[in-house]
């Protein structure tokens, strides 16, 4: 049955169409869902009534699976005694001292509401506690930030004075001549280095140890982005993979199952600069009305208790290494293997898909994703949950042989279609 949904075009009413620009209509072909109404452990519905095996869990936010029945009973628990209340709740302890068992880089923790936020309360802190006004991020990393330090460094810039825009320089993920390179020039004035550690690469734990050793030569703050990374490769997060510790880290995404939440955690004699039981200059580091209440905080204690109970993680990075092979072994099948892989960590692929001259496409992705979900495929993303196990590892077989059919077939119904054309979010016009 098709619900019922709003007439006129959320354009008029929502600049962009949708809250995350990767949510936005020039992310997804033509026929992507409009809206989309529910999700339910690894599937979602649409407003025409159509069911997808989805991929993207929410930004890869939904670590366990969407509406999770015993989640949500204990959200509910927690909530019904007050969401916000104008005194720490006892939760907010009971979770900032479980990621400081958990975490190596963990003293002290700072929850926040979104990935944007505790970056930014890094790089500030950085700041402060290095007297030092540049910024030293990764090129690579497709966003950090929704704040003017880290878009003025890209080409979406408009509204940011080129003053901000010069203080963030940039290094690319394994360039160790070019880190070397900035610091040999501006090393004294550098306050910080942030990256993800592993992002959509290969993981290279000697260039985060170059990284470390760099940052303790020139008496910088190392930051590690573990939005992504963090609660999906190691309940302790890529730093506890590679054994390089940095100063400050940052948490969102997978910590609480979906639920609004992420957490700035690092040094003591660093984060408590942010406090008021010192006699330094008082740092504003994080200060929201919603920072602590209570359905976030809640759902974090819960995932992390699932994951530490269960097998999730290391039967996510399975399943993965699975998926990986069969969706690369199918488009060597169909012939498309020059065009249309996945690259990168199994548990954190890029797809990647280009046209028949080998340039990276907006038109071939529109048209693979859309033949995807012409077959109940949605996957602008690879992200793993709880509930994507043999049942879904055994229809993704099916349905992408059949994508790479529908893709790689002159004669297809499908090969006509316009799918339309996906752009990069960041681009410098529309």
């Amino acid at each position: 049955m098709r619900s019922q949904i709003p007439a006129g075009d959320i354009h008029e009413l929502i600049p962009g169409g949708a809250h995350t620009y990767s949510r936005g209509d020039d992310q997804f072909p033509n026929n992507a869902p409009q809206y989309l109404i529910r999700g339910k452990g690894a599937q979602i519905w649409d407003s025409e009534g159509r069911n997808f095996w989805d991929l993207s869990m929410g930004l890869r936010s939904v670590s366990i699976g969407h509406a999770e029945s015993s989640q949500l009973r204990f959200i509910n628990k927690a909530i019904s005694k007050g969401v916000n209340l104008a005194r720490p709740v006892f939760d907010e302890f009971k979770l900032a001292e479980k990621m400081t068992e958990i975490i190596p880089s963990a003293e002290m923790v700072k929850f926040g509401k979104n990935g944007s936020d505790v970056n930014t309360a890094a790089v500030r802190l950085a700041r402060a506690a290095t007297g030092r006004k540049f910024i030293l991020r990764c090129s690579t990393n497709p966003f950090l930030s929704v704040n003017d330090w880290f878009i003025g460094s890209t080409v979406m810039n408009s509204g940011i004075p080129d003053e901000i825009s010069q203080l963030t320089l940039q290094f690319a993920y394994g360039d160790y001549a070019e880190v070397n390179r900035i610091f040999s020039e501006l090393g004294d004035q550098i306050a910080c280095i942030i990256l993800e550690p592993y992002g959509a690469l290969i993981p290279d734990v000697k260039f985060l140890e170059h990284l470390r050793i760099t940052a303790d030569r020139y008496q910088s703050v190392l930051i590690f982005d573990e939005v992504i990374s963090g609660f999906r490769f190691d309940l302790g997060g890529a730093q506890k993979l590679s054994g390089v510790t940095p100063d400050l880290s940052t948490f969102g995404k997978g910590i609480a199952n979906g639920f609004p939440l992420s957490a700035l955690v690092g040094k003591k004699d660093i984060m408590n600069l942010g406090g008021i039981k010192h006699s330094d200059p008082r740092v504003f580091l994080l200060s929201s009305t919603y920072g602590s209440e209570r359905s976030g905080l809640a759902a974090a204690l819960w995932t992390i208790s699932f994951l530490e109970k269960s097998d999730v993680i290391k039967a996510n990075i399975e399943v993965a290494e699975e998926i990986y092979q069969i969706f690369n072994g199918a488009s060597l099948a169909h012939n498309l293997d020059s065009r249309i892989q996945l690259l990168g960590p199994a548990i954190n692929p890029t797809l990647s898909i280009k046209d028949e001259t080998g340039e990276q496409s907006g038109t071939s992705r529109a048209r693979f994703l859309g033949v995807a979900i012409e077959n109940g495929l949605f996957l602008p993303y690879f992200s793993y949950s709880a509930r994507h196990r043999s049942k879904f590892v055994k229809q993704f077989r099916s349905k992408i042989q059949a994508a790479f059919s529908d893709f790689a077939d002159v004669d297809s119904v499908f090969h006509s279609t316009n799918f339309g054309e996906t752009k990069p979010v960041f681009r410098k016009y529309n």
